[in-house]
């Protein structure tokens, strides 16, 4: 029961966060692209490289340095609220506005780095026992790339009818649940040794 609640844990934080990032860096980026006024594979690429780039910044002047040293649910929560932030702004404002893009790739580039990319998988890692690991986490992001692509083949019919500012709302939902979520349910992991882990998790069994 315990690695089925983990499942169900890192599924309902992590799904909006893939799908976001996977659609942002796939499918999702060519419509975003040509709504900034140009459909240059070079901007494309521009815009991989900013987000991967914050991403990376992230973790390593947030992620790594306190992971184990302050509470990874508040690392998580306050990276989905970054995240949240990010497209918040293009609900009233349009991707069409220069600063609206840039700050929508720093904020949810950089916010994804802080928590939303790298906790998820060490609680994973951690928390899923040793004989079940690969399997459980086989089973968990996989699960969640077929959400993903369910996901892909309504997206262009749901921006034809509801436009950007309704898929940002509806991410910034996404990410507030995922603050929630993640802040008052996340393991507390940090700062012990992987048998403490695993003992608080699941006891004496």
């Amino acid at each position: 029961m315990p690695s089925f609640y983990l499942f169900v844990f890192l599924y309902s934080t992590s799904l909006e966060s893939l799908v976001t990032f996977e659609h942002y860096l796939g499918f999702f980026l060519p419509f975003f692209v040509e709504d900034l006024g140009s459909k240059s594979v070079v901007l494309g690429d521009v815009v991989d490289i900013g987000w991967f780039a914050t991403a990376i910044i992230g973790i390593l002047a947030i992620t790594m340095p306190f992971a184990d040293k302050i509470s990874r649910r508040v690392l998580y929560a306050v990276s989905a609220v970054v995240c949240a932030i990010s497209f918040a702004i293009p609900i009233a404002l349009p991707f069409k506005i220069l600063a609206v893009a840039a700050a929508n790739v720093i904020l949810f580039g950089f916010g994804q780095g802080i928590g939303l990319w790298p906790i998820p998988r060490m609680w994973s890692a951690e928390l899923f026992p040793t004989e079940i690991r690969n399997t459980a986490q086989g089973i968990t992001w996989a699960s969640m790339r077929f959400a993903i692509g369910i996901w892909s083949l309504f997206v262009p019919t749901i921006l034809s009818i509801i436009g950007y500012s309704a898929i940002a709302a509806i991410f910034t939902a996404f990410f507030i649940a995922a603050a929630i979520i993640g802040g008052l349910y996340g393991p507390k992991s940090q700062s012990k040794s992987l048998e403490t882990v695993l003992k608080e998790f699941y006891g004496d069994i």
